[in-house]
């Protein structure tokens, strides 16, 4: 089970002779199947999921739904060629 499983948190990326590695801090493990990115950015201000301003006060709820499913390697956009 992931920590934060739930809530969102984010985790490093870095690129190493070509290919990009994921660290997750708070799990203290490298990212995984696991993992769904929903954001990408330099910093947590980039990546946020919910953005704006509320006036007068009120109530607000989030939900977020992932859905995953396999793709065949003739639709991957990284064996296309698209990615690089």
């Amino acid at each position: 089970m992931i920590i934060g499983e739930g809530e969102s948190h984010a985790w490093v990326e870095v690129i190493n002779e070509g290919k990009w590695f994921g660290f997750d801090p708070t799990n203290n493990c490298i990212v995984l199947d696991s993992h769904i990115k929903l954001g990408c950015g330099r910093d947590a201000t980039e990546c946020q999921i919910n953005r704006g301003i509320m006036h007068g006060g009120g109530d607000q709820t989030q939900a977020v739904f992932v859905s995953v499913e396999e793709i065949s390697p003739e639709k991957s956009i990284i064996s296309s060629g698209v990615l690089f």
